[in-house]
């Protein structure tokens, strides 16, 4: 869930709102802004690029979405 601008970039062209995502896993939550990897309770993530782009005409895109994440171990990690 998007939990508003976190940055914006202004450019002559293109000019970027970064945007910080809630992250809710259980009864643990966190807000996590680009470039950031939380643990999340059991869950590690990641948001990588979150932001819409401005059109001013010579951009074409209108935005970036870039996370993932992965389930650990309760307790740490798995043995081999």
């Amino acid at each position: 869930m998007e939990a508003g601008p976190s940055c914006f970039e202004k450019q002559m062209i293109c000019s970027r709102n970064h945007l910080a995502v809630n992250v809710v896993r259980g009864s643990s939550s966190a807000t996590i802004v680009p470039g950031q990897t939380v643990l999340v309770g059991t869950l590690s993530f990641t948001s990588g690029r979150f932001e819409f782009i401005f059109e001013d005409g010579f951009c074409d895109e209108k935005s970036q979405t870039v996370m993932a994440a992965f389930e650990t171990a309760p307790g740490g990690p798995l043995p081999p």
